[in-house]
C-alpha cells in the first residue's frame, strides 16, 4: 500500500473489515495505528486463506528461546534421515540422525523378553549379575563363579536341585560344603594334602574297597554282632595292641605285648593210609587234618622258625627193609632220610619224624635251614635208633609254599602215621 500524504483518501481502499496495499507487489503497511474488529487484546494474530487477521492461540511467551534452540542445534531441522518405523543413530556432534544397521529383528534375537520370561540366551560377555535375590533355572552354562554375599551364604534350596559337572572339576576354593544330605560321586580324592573326615562316615551298609591306608583311631560296630573280617590284615611289621581277646582261625602277628606269638598251623586228626612197596612214594601224613601246611606268597619273614612233628608204627616188619622218609617243599627235596629196620617184635615198634626250618632270608632266591631227625625202636623194649639230616636250601618265597612228607618202603614192611602237627616257633 502505498504512503498517504495531506491529501483527500479514497475511500474505496478502506472499509470496516481490512486495510490492503493498492501497489502490486508491496507488503508493507504505514500508519500510526491498525487494528481489526474480529481480534482479541494482548493476542498474536495470524492469516487464514483470505489473508484477513484472526486470533492465534500461541502466545509470545511460547517462542522465547525457540531461535536460540535452532541455533544450539538442539532441535533438528534437516530432511527425516530414516524412513518410519526404522532405528536411528545420531551421525554427528551438530546432533544429525541418520538410519541405523541395527533392525528390530537383531535385537529381538539378541533378548526376547515377554513379561518375565526370557525365550534366547543372555551373553554377559564374562560380566556379572550382582545383587540377584534369587535365579531360577534349568541350566547354568559357562558360569565361572557362583557365590553368596560377604555376609550371607549360597543357598541351593530346591529340593530337586542338581548339580552336573562333566568333565570339569568343582573348585570350591578351599571352602566346605556343608549340610549335604546326599553325595554320589565316584571318586574323591586330594592331589596334596590329605582328606580329613572330622564326623562319622556312614557307608549304608556298602563295602570301602580298595584302600591302600586306612588309619583309624577305634574299630567298632554299633549293632548286635561281631565285625567279620573276610580277608588277611596285613599289619606291615607293626605291633598290635591293647587286644583283650582274639579268637581266630589264623592270626598271624610279630609279637602280642612284645611275646613273639606262637601256636598251631596243621594237626592231623586221623591216622595216615598205610604205605608198603606197592605205595610208591606216597604222602605219610593222616588222611584227616585241620590247619595248613600252605603259607601264601610272601608270606615267610626272616627268622620264622617252624617245628614239625609225625609219628607212627610199622604194621608189618621184616629185618633189614628199608624205609626212606622225604620232605620236600614246592618239590624242593628239604631232607631225605632212610632207616634200615632190625630186629622186629610181635608188637609193631613206632617211629618219629622231627624237623625244624629256620627262614634265613626271602626272595626268588630264599635261604631256608632245616634239620630233620628220623628214629624209631628196634623193638618195644630196645633203644631208639636213627639218623639226621641238616641242610640249607635254596627257596622261592614270593610264591605260595607247601610242605609235603612222605616215605618210600623197600621189601615187605610198611609204614603208617598217626600223629602229625606243624608249628610256628618263631
Amino acid at each position: 500500500m502505498s504512503s498517504y500524504k495531506t491529501r483527500a483518501r479514497d475511500k474505496g481502499n478502506i472499509n470496516n473489515d481490512y486495510v490492503k496495499a493498492t501497489r502490486s507487489g508491496t507488503t508493507i503497511v504505514n500508519g500510526s495505528s491498525l487494528s481489526a474488529s474480529n481480534l482479541q487484546a494482548n493476542m498474536p494474530v495470524k492469516t487464514d486463506n483470505a489473508l484477513v487477521l484472526q486470533s492465534t492461540k500461541l502466545e509470545i511467551s511460547d517462542t522465547n528461546g525457540l531461535q536460540s534452540a535452532l541455533d544450539s542445534g538442539v532441535l533438528y531441522q534437516g530432511t527425516l534421515p530414516a524412513p518410519i518405523g526404522a532405528l536411528v543413530k545420531i551421525s554427528d556432534t551438530t546432533g544429525n540422525v541418520e538410519n541405523s544397521t541395527i533392525t528390530e529383528a537383531d535385537v529381538n534375537n539378541k533378548v526376547s523378553k515377554s513379561g518375565d520370561t526370557m525365550t534366547g540366551n543372555l551373553n554377559l560377555g564374562s560380566n556379572d549379575i550382582d545383587s540377584v535375590g534369587n535365579i531360577e533355572v534349568i541350566t547354568l552354562d559357562g558360569v565361572q563363579l557362583i557365590s553368596g554375599t560377604n555376609t550371607q551364604d549360597l543357598l541351593l534350596n530346591n529340593a530337586g536341585f542338581n548339580i552336573s559337572i562333566p568333565n570339569c572339576n568343582l573348585n570350591l576354593n578351599n571352602n566346605s560344603i556343608e549340610n549335604v544330605n546326599n553325595l554320589q560321586t565316584n571318586s574323591i580324592s586330594a592331589t596334596t594334602t590329605d582328606i580329613n573326615i572330622n564326623n562319622r562316615l556312614l557307608v549304608n551298609s556298602n563295602d570301602i574297597l580298595d584302600v591302600d591306608l586306612l588309619e583309624i583311631n577305634k574299630l567298632g560296630k554299633n549293632g548286635s554282632g561281631d565285625i567279620s573280617i573276610q580277608s588277611d590284615i596285613d599289619v606291615n611289621n607293626f605291633d598290635l595292641k591293647f587286644v583283650s581277646n582274639i579268637d581266630a582261625v589264623n592270626l598271624q602277628v610279630s609279637s602280642i605285648n612284645s611275646i613273639t606269638p606262637v601256636g598251631g598251623l596243621y594237626s592231623g586228626i586221623s591216622d595216615g593210609n598205610v604205605i608198603n612197596a606197592s605205595s610208591g612214594l606216597s604222602d605219610l601224613l593222616p588222611t584227616s587234618s585241620v590247619g595248613s601246611l600252605n603259607i601264601p606268597a610272601n608270606g615267610f619273614k626272616v627268622g620264622d622258625a617252624y617245628h614239625l612233628v609225625v609219628a607212627g608204627i610199622f604194621p608189618s616188619e621184616v629185618k633189614n627193609d628199608d624205609i626212606t622218609i622225604e620232605i620236600s617243599q614246592n618239590g624242593t627235596i628239604l631232607g631225605s632220610l632212610t632207616l634200615t629196620l632190625k630186629n622186629p617184635d610181635i608188637t609193631p615198634s613206632n617211629f618219629e619224624v622231627e624237623a625244624d626250618f629256620i627262614i634265613r632270608s626271602i626272595g626268588v632266591t630264599g635261604s631256608l635251614a632245616s634239620n630233620i631227625d628220623f628214629t624209631f625202636n628196634e623193638d618195644v623194649d630196645s633203644k631208639f635208633e636213627g639218623t639226621r639230616s641238616t641242610t640249607i636250601t635254596t627257596i622261592d618265597t614270593t610264591t605260595a609254599s607247601t610242605l609235603n612228607i612222605k616215605a618210600l618202603v623197600s621189601g615187605s614192611s610198611s609204614i603208617q602215621s598217626r600223629l602229625a602237627y606243624l608249628r610256628k616257633q618263631y
